[in-house]
């Protein structure tokens, strides 16, 4: 059982034992009649004086109102005790040793990076990549570049790199704002410590504009004169869909996978002719699971594209 679901028995609990029964008993049914201190199958105790019955009333008054406090308490120590288990995903990211390749705050420059330990949910489809690159290996320090657009502020930033036995992640890092496009240059000691292949490193990045969020492709080292989007899921899934227009316009790209896969699942596009602008990925996938029935996504992306970003 989830804490939401921990959470809400205990509200609906907690609120439930408030609200006095409206019809305690029906009309014309007779009242259940007190036993006597000798139990059951004896015989019953007289009735009650008026003094008796307001002492009772009392009685019973007061015990409602020591099981009242005792909900409430139940009730804000059950909410405190979730709220702890819920902190942001920043909280997990510590100091450490440096020479190390766990994840953890480095610098400089300032940034969290390393390899995790908590696996990715396996009931999801992630969207983990929209670059350009041309990375073969890795030199001692390798750059980033966001692209600006116009109205983008502190563009957010992950470069993960995922397989069967590890997953690597930068984020939280401060990017550098000189110059034509954002940029980001690190050691890459971890990436080579922990053996991740170059050509698996993958970014996403997205500027949010108000009600929308907008992606741009990152620049990793080098263009290559095309996009990669990549996709990523412990499940098998099958894209049936996956199409790339100008926004409110006709596709002017199409294709599909056919053939379900687990793993990284990735489309390259060539943008080099197409002319700068807001664009729309729509994709329509299926995720299997075993022994349950497939599941339907379909999702719109919004991004920003600008031929001269490939060259």
């Amino acid at each position: 059982m989830n804490y939401q679901t921990i959470l809400t028995n205990a509200m609906c609990n907690f609120l439930s034992n408030l609200t006095p029964n409206p019809f305690p008993t029906r009309e014309g049914e007779q009242e259940s009649k007190l036993l006597s201190w000798q139990g059951r199958g004896e015989q019953e105790s007289k009735p009650l004086s008026l003094q008796g019955r307001g002492t009772l009333a009392r009685s019973r008054s007061a015990s409602l109102e020591r099981g009242f406090q005792h909900q409430l308490h139940i009730a804000f120590a059950t909410l405190f005790i979730l709220s702890l288990s819920h902190l942001p995903a920043t909280a997990t990211c510590p100091t450490g040793n440096p020479r190390s390749t766990d994840y953890i705050r480095r610098q400089p420059p300032n940034r969290c990076e390393g390899i995790k330990l908590e696996p990715l949910s396996g009931n999801s489809l992630n969207l983990i990549s929209i670059a350009t690159r041309n990375l073969t290996s890795f030199g001692k320090n390798l750059t980033l570049q966001v692209p600006r657009i116009r109205g983008g502020n502190n563009p957010q930033v992950i470069v993960k790199s995922l397989g069967d036995n590890y997953h690597y992640q930068l984020d939280d890092l401060s990017l550098s704002n000189k110059g034509a496009n954002f940029r980001f240059s690190w050691n890459t000691y971890v990436l080579r410590e922990a053996k991740i292949p170059a050509n698996k490193l993958r970014a996403v990045a997205a500027y949010n504009l108000g009600s929308q969020n907008v992606y741009v492709p990152v620049i990793l080292g080098q263009t290559s004169g095309k996009y990669e989007f990549v996709f990523y899921s412990e499940n098998r899934v099958r894209f049936t869909s996956f199409r790339i227009s100008p926004v409110g316009k006709k596709p002017i790209y199409s294709t599909s996978s056919p053939n379900a896969k687990s793993g990284e699942i990735m489309f390259t596009w060539d943008g080099q002719k197409a002319p700068a602008g807001r664009y729309e990925l729509h994709y329509i996938a299926n995720i299997e699971r075993r022994n349950q029935p497939s599941d339907r996504l379909e999702r719109r992306i919004i991004f920003e594209h600008n031929p001269n970003w490939l060259k």
